[in-house]
């Protein structure tokens, strides 16, 4: 059987596999916790923009029971020992089983302020990844409430809007946002007054578990 030592260590030589820029800081990198347990991150590494990423391996469903408790953990501890924000900090987590750990780590997708990704590998026998298939979450029960933040934005012009409507469409889906309302406006009236004709409405949703009032 194959270690998960062997993955990451076949990994850490070639991380363009999980994700094209991906950029090695170092393998069992430390952490230290003044609260608690301390630990290592399988691999730190950096992505084409800079940001840092965690990256975790799991090859069986008794370690992937522990992953997410795990993931948030050391999220939580290389914030404060790396001293940056949660904008400025990604994670990948990588295995080769998800039968156990597809539901929690949906869970865990919802909630965390980090944006994370899952990833699906398949190893051959010398612990070398041969196939990557990213994890699509499951629907989880919940119902949707729009966000008290909202926007508007407004131009002279219908190209200007549409245009950056397709900018904001585009940034939204490259970091992975699929929660939101976006949508144009136009006025239709004969007022002179009115100088920005043109608009788009634009606000995200927030999901809450739905709860019995029983329990």
């Amino acid at each position: 059987m194959v270690s998960e030592n062997i993955i990451r260590d076949n990994l850490a030589k070639d991380l363009s596999i999980l994700e094209p820029g991906l950029v090695l800081i170092k393998t069992e990198f430390k952490l230290e916790n003044l609260f608690g347990a301390s630990g290592k991150v399988d691999i730190l590494a950096r992505d084409e923009f800079g940001n840092f990423v965690v990256i975790e391996i799991k090859k069986s469903n008794q370690a992937a029971r522990q992953a997410t408790h795990e993931l948030f953990k050391y999220l939580s501890i290389i914030t404060r020992q790396l001293g940056v924000d949660n904008t400025n900090l990604r994670a990948l987590l990588v295995s080769t089983e998800w039968h156990e750990l597809l539901v929690p780590f949906s869970e865990f997708q919802y909630h965390s302020p980090v944006h994370t990704k899952g990833l699906h590998i398949n190893v051959n026998n010398d612990g070398y990844i041969t196939k990557v298939d990213e994890i699509n979450k499951i629907p989880l029960n919940r119902s949707i409430k729009i966000s008290h933040v909202q926007f508007i934005y407004l131009y002279n012009s219908k190209e200007k809007r549409d245009e950056s409507i397709e900018q904001v469409s585009y940034a939204l889906s490259s970091v992975d946002v699929t929660d939101h309302f976006l949508f144009s406006c136009d006025y239709r009236g004969s007022n002179p007054h009115v100088i920005t004709p043109f608009g788009f409405f634009f606000t995200s949703t927030r999901s809450y578990r739905k709860t019995s009032k029983f329990n």
